[in-house]
């Protein structure tokens, strides 16, 4: 059984990770899509899904 405990300190990291880092790369994303062609961000929207399953599976 794991416990957490959630101190200040905890929350603060749970908040960078989930709100803060997200709204960053969402924020890149979409200002990165302004500077490039649709066929390019086809391939790299496309190429997310499997870029995400070869640096989660464990080696």
């Amino acid at each position: 059984m794991l416990i957490v405990l959630m101190t200040p300190s905890v929350l603060g990291a749970l908040l960078y990770l989930a709100v803060l880092s997200t709204a960053a790369a969402w924020y890149l994303w979409y200002n990165g899509l302004e500077y490039v062609d649709a066929g390019t961000v086809a391939v790299f929207f496309l190429s997310n899904r499997w870029l995400g399953l070869f640096l989660a599976h464990p080696r």
